[in-house]
């Protein structure tokens, strides 16, 4: 899991970038909510249920993080490139 936050971390270079990431994990959120309605099958209902939890974990810890990042990037850019 924080394989998938890092990764989602990675993604962010500039300011404007730190909104796009939770959107992007919202938004596979939402994705695998429809999903886990329409299954029928027990064992994919189980694995959607998984997939969910895990996924709704990383969009919290993503918005955790997000005043830390955001500091981080403002740093960055006002740092003048030599």
């Amino acid at each position: 899991m924080n394989q998938v936050v890092t990764k989602h971390i990675t993604k962010i270079h500039k300011s404007g970038d730190k909104y796009k990431q939770p959107i992007n994990a919202n938004e596979y959120v939402q994705n695998l909510e429809r999903r886990l309605a329409k299954a029928t099958a027990e064992n994919d209902k189980m694995a959607l249920a998984y997939l969910h939890q895990e996924a709704k974990i990383v969009l919290s810890k993503l918005q955790q993080n997000m005043d830390g990042l955001q500091a981080m990037l403002e740093q960055a850019e006002a740092k003048p490139s030599g």
